[in-house]
């Protein structure tokens, strides 16, 4: 017996009445990851329905004793033929997709086992949930044997992660429904007083919102088709580390932007100092110009030449006012 048959849940119907109302009676049902057939025997019994099963533990001797028809293979690994001699009007992987490697591809093989007019059920733990964001907030992340932290889950989904997946595998999203766990607020806030936090009136919007609340997600399927109503797929959500990135790359931008403007200044203080350069040199030239100058007319005003013009300047002069 494996953990999940001996947790078999108290109410059956309780537990798949998400999409029970969407089985039409005596339809052909596959279901992955089938248990004991708990499920599958009941639909069964009350839908009329034909029921084969996928299970690879020990559970699948006690399944195929309720079910029609029961495969044990790995799902991450190559299916075997007859699997695909049968289509299917609904397909249920009933907490199954968070166990796989490769669930994208899961789901793309499945495809092929659906009727054109068939659905795909999908339910599968929120790693987005209040109860892991707490914890992970005061550093831990601790495996459990059942639960969002079951520890034989290889992949873990938020509703943005899931949807993506989905659709990229070929699906529609008819429907999203959630199982929801609230968490008290005191004890919310007790959390954060150990972490040195106070909440605000933004973290409780948050605390509120659907995706913080849903412990788990339950998505109605249909292979893609044209003209379908799907369910539109919610914007990605931005990444703390993209956030870093962010800050990183303005940060730079802004530390480039003031090494230009240091640039342009410094080019601008050598531009000065190379003007204040050429401006003493200019007045040195003018200087010694200057006294090149005044030393030639001193040397000029001392020369008996000079002496005689003036002389001669004196004696003209003097004979015209004789003259007069």
């Amino acid at each position: 017996m494996s953990k999940y048959s001996e947790n078999i849940p108290e109410s059956i119907i309780g537990a798949i009445g998400w999409f029970y109302d969407d089985i039409p009676e005596g339809s052909k049902v596959l279901d992955f990851g089938c248990s004991t057939g708990y499920y599958g025997s009941y639909i069964k019994e009350h839908k009329k329905c034909t029921v084969y099963g996928v299970e690879i533990s020990e559970d699948k001797y006690a399944a195929r004793k309720v079910l029609d028809g029961v495969y044990s293979f790995d799902l991450d690994g190559d299916w075997p033929t007859e699997v695909y001699e049968r289509t299917y009007d609904v397909i249920f992987f009933g907490d199954v997709i968070e166990h796989l490697k490769d669930p994208g591809e899961v789901l793309k093989k499945s495809l092929k086992l659906l009727k054109k007019d068939g659905k795909i059920f999908i339910s599968t733990p929120n790693v987005a949930h209040i109860s892991v964001r707490l914890e992970l907030l005061g550093g831990g992340f601790e495996y459990e044997n059942m639960g969002i932290l079951d520890n034989t889950h290889l992949k873990y989904f938020t509703l943005n992660s899931l949807t993506s997946i989905v659709t990229t595998a070929g699906y529609d999203i008819i429907r999203i429904d959630s199982s929801e766990s609230d968490y008290p607020k005191e004890i919310i806030q007790s959390l954060l007083e150990k972490y040195g936090l106070v909440a605000n009136e933004i973290f409780w919007k948050m605390v509120a919102d659907p995706t913080a609340r849903a412990f788990q997600y339950k998505l109605v399927l249909s292979p893609t088709s044209k003209g379908s109503k799907a369910k539109p797929i919610p914007k990605p959500i931005k990444k703390p580390e993209q956030y870093k990135a962010d800050y990183i790359r303005n940060l730079n931008k802004e530390l480039d932007n003031r090494q230009s403007r240091i640039d342009e200044l410094v080019k601008l203080l050598d531009d000065t100092n190379k003007l204040k350069y050429e401006l003493r040199e200019f007045q040195a030239t003018t200087t010694k110009r200057n006294e090149d100058l005044e030393s030639d007319l001193s040397r000029i005003k001392n020369s008996k030449s000079y002496k005689l013009a003036q002389r001669l300047s004196q004696a003209r002069n003097s004979l015209k006012r004789t003259k007069k």
